[in-house]
């Protein structure tokens, strides 16, 4: 943590461990925290423990039949990729946003300053590469059905606004951008559509 990791770095850290034949978990992650410690720890492992292979899971695999026919009738489902049921800590999340809409709960707005110059089309591109690699970014969620559903769309373009501020002198550019940040808090994010938005 110390070198800048976190709980995020550590899911993706192990999932990509673990597909290289590194047996670990997060908690053997925080439980041995150097890679001395880590390696002694996963040799001891592969020595004790039967290698199973990672299994790769089906689309729509996680939903029973009736979900699946439901989902049929909403959606095309050759433009989704995938559905799978949220996890208890997002329904927990949602449950809690949907409690307290006015407290905009685990609702982020991250602003970083570009010193060089931009090329939005080059950044549009960038996010389109993202998306397309982590479909992650590609997800909504759908609660119209017995359960809360996490629906990834094969086909999605990012969710992106520019505004050129470049006339505005320095002072009135830092009240309008103090002012998109008021706005955008009181917009929200609309999950059925999408988990995230940019604004350069």
């Amino acid at each position: 943590f110390s070198l800048g990791g976190d709980s995020i770095r550590s899911i993706a850290l192990v999932a990509s461990a673990n597909k290289n034949g590194l047996p670990f978990s997060v908690k053997d992650l925080f439980e041995f925290p150097t890679v001395r410690t880590l390696a002694r720890f996963v040799d001891q492992q592969k020595n004790t423990r039967i290698s199973t292979p990672i299994r790769e899971i089906a689309r729509f695999a996680l939903l029973n039949d009736k979900e699946r026919k439901a989902l049929g009738e909403r959606f095309e489902l050759d433009d989704l990729e995938d559905a799978y049921p949220l996890s208890m800590m997002q329904q927990g999340m949602v449950l809690l946003s949907l409690k307290n809409p006015h407290l905009n709960i685990y609702e982020n707005i991250q602003r970083y300053n570009f010193e060089d110059g931009f090329d939005c089309a080059l950044f549009e591109q960038s996010l389109q590469y993202l998306m397309d690699k982590h479909p992650i970014l590609k997800s909504f969620y759908n609660f119209s059905g017995e359960q809360p559903l996490q629906l990834i769309m094969k086909d999605k373009k990012p969710s992106l606004t520019v505004d050129d501020l470049r006339g505005l002198d320095d002072q009135l550019a830092q009240r309008t951008l103090e002012d998109w940040a008021r706005v955008e808090r009181a917009k929200g994010i609309d999950t059925a559509d999408i988990l995230w938005r940019a604004r350069v």
